[in-house]
């Protein structure tokens, strides 16, 4: 499970550096993402449940991480999370600064997916 994630949390692991993600950033992490066993609505939980409350600060910190997290961190970090919800919804308190990001992704997840099928 964790090896399966693994992919998925180091591309979306980009929405909370301090850089600017382009077209091109959106399509290569839409790619990873399309190319995962999990649906939108697994991925967008493991963005908000696993990813989030461990990244979130760098987005709240002035110099801020901006050359990518070591994945062997990321997974330390994450892996206590998994299949962990909170008892009470938690407040995504700057979840506008990653939610534009997560839109662009998950409809190019989509259409990726669905033009696989259309190949397939």
């Amino acid at each position: 499970m964790v090896e399966e994630r693994l992919p998925v949390w180091e591309a979306l692991s980009e929405f909370f550096l301090d850089t600017d993600l382009d077209e091109a950033d959106y399509q290569r992490i839409a790619r990873v993402v399309a190319s995962s066993p999990y649906s939108v609505q697994e991925t967008e939980k493991f963005l908000r449940y696993e990813l989030y409350p461990v990244l979130i600060w760098n987005l709240r910190c002035v110099a801020g991480e901006w050359a990518g997290f070591d994945p062997v961190w990321l997974r330390e970090a994450i892996e206590p999370r998994l299949n962990k919800r909170p008892k009470f919804r938690l407040p995504l308190l700057q979840w506008w600064m990653i939610r534009n990001h997560w839109a662009r992704v998950s409809e190019l997840v989509q259409h990726e997916r669905k033009h696989q099928g259309e190949r397939g």
